[in-house]
């Protein structure tokens, strides 16, 4: 990564940039950025890629998450947006700048299945499908799991719930893979997944009932 980024100026402001506005967090926080960058340049060996775009669209894919719930924007709209404000700054062309926005529009699962004109197939980029791919492997394995539960907590979801997300969504992820290798992984991630989420089912069908009928005899209200 060093070689590929941090040598640069421009990247280096980049990284600066998201540490700040991005935090700590594990689970969005610049340490998942990092995690898809080194996914990223791991994919991109070997590949015609254009580094300099790539790298700016996955350091930047998720700077707008922090502001999502304020504006009801979606993240990678926003995201979008702070790359179309920031990067002319650094040194990108107008050229580089619409490679890089529409590479960030693309990678977000949700945004495809609310905006018809985003594609979640049949990216329009090599750089788009590697960040779309780096994004959704960082979503599974053992760090899948770490995140699953840092961001059910976060937003409050009951196992139910939890577990509802994981069908949805977790199980689905390989086959929406660009390139074959990250296809590859992704599926040896999710079992690795899969066993978790058999585990959590084993170990919660004995009182599963009985917290059925409680949850009936005594429902919560507001």
């Amino acid at each position: 990564m060093e070689d590929k980024c941090l040598r640069n100026n421009w990247c280096r402001e980049l990284v600066r940039l998201v540490i700040a506005v991005e935090g700590k967090d594990e689970s969005h926080g610049y340490p998942h950025t990092l995690r898809v960058l080194c996914r990223a340049l791991k994919l991109a060996e070997g590949k015609n890629v254009d580094y300099k775009v790539l790298i700016a669209s996955v350091l930047l894919h998720d700077i707008g998450r922090p502001f999502e719930n304020e504006t009801g924007v979606h993240h990678a709209v926003l995201s979008a947006f702070i790359a179309r404000l920031v990067l002319p700054g650094l040194g990108f062309s107008p050229e580089e700048v619409a490679h890089v926005e529409k590479a960030i529009l693309e990678h977000s699962f949700s945004l495809a299945s609310s905006r018809p004109d985003v594609k979640s197939s049949n990216k329009s980029s090599i750089e788009s499908c590697i960040l779309s791919d780096a994004d959704k492997l960082d979503a599974l394995g053992a760090i899948g799991i770490y995140r699953l539960v840092e961001t059910s907590a976060q937003r409050s979801r009951n196992m139910h719930d939890t577990l509802g997300h994981y069908h949805e969504k977790l199980s689905k992820l390989p086959q929406l893979m660009c390139t074959e290798e990250a296809r590859r992984e992704a599926e040896i991630l999710l079992e690795r997944l899969k066993r978790f989420v058999n585990w959590l089912y084993e170990e919660t069908r004995e009182y599963a009932d009985l917290v059925n009928v409680v949850d009936k005899a005594f429902p919560l209200h507001g």
